[in-house]
């Protein structure tokens, strides 16, 4: 426990955290990251870095992703009218329906 604490306390109060404080709460307190790599990571960072501002929700990129595959995919062959448009309505509502949970954890933990 005691390591664990130090460990926080080195990343957070390093110089380089300084204009990273975002980022710096989420290696210390997000990863398990040993400090000295987690350091380096900030130093590499530029000022201002936030470590979500790159990243879309997880959500968006699921459903990005999975529509992209489904507008790829040929219509179901028999299946009456079924197009490619069919496919990725039927994908985005999967996706936000399995992301739910996920994305309301990250929600409740600040991370959306």
């Amino acid at each position: 426990m005691h390591d664990e604490k130090q460990r926080i306390a080195s990343i957070m109060n390093h110089p380089a955290a300084k204009g990273r404080e975002e980022l710096a709460r989420h290696l210390a307190l997000g990863t398990d990251m040993p400090a000295e790599q987690a350091i380096g990571m900030l130093q590499t960072a530029p000022v201002g870095a936030a470590p979500r501002a790159a990243i879309p929700p997880v959500a968006e990129r699921s459903a990005d992703a999975a529509i992209a595959g489904a507008l790829s995919v040929q219509s179901v062959p028999g299946a009456p009218g079924a197009q490619a448009g069919d496919h990725a309505s039927m994908w985005r509502k999967a996706v936000a329906k399995a992301s739910a949970p996920v994305i309301e954890q990250r929600k409740q933990l600040g991370l959306e």
